[in-house]
């Protein structure tokens, strides 16, 4: 079963995404001849990180989309985080990762 996190300080946030880059300059499967080069990105995690961070940290209690269809007249997007409040869309939240 997941870990369920309870409280997540904006150092406890900044160290986790520290780990995440760390994770991922190493291969997923470990071979003695497998050498990654450039790192995995990050940004998946990174967003299920951000919606975690809000939801134990705003005291009301919204919906996180994470990466989830939003249609509106008759267009599709798929914003990193979308914030719901009773089936309204409240905020749309783009995170940047891995910049350059």
């Amino acid at each position: 079963m997941p870990k369920f996190y309870m409280r997540m300080s904006p150092a406890d946030f900044v160290r986790k995404v520290i780990d995440l880059y760390f994770a991922a300059r190493s291969p997923n499967y470990y071979h003695p001849s497998i050498k990654r080069g450039r790192s995995r990105t990050i940004s998946g995690q990174v967003e299920d990180l951000c919606a975690l961070f809000f939801a134990i940290n705003i005291n009301k209690k919204y919906t996180y989309l994470v990466d989830q269809a939003i249609t509106f007249n008759k267009e599709t997007i798929y914003p990193d985080i979308a914030i719901i409040d009773n089936n309204e869309l409240k905020s749309i939240i783009d995170v940047k990762m891995d910049l350059g």
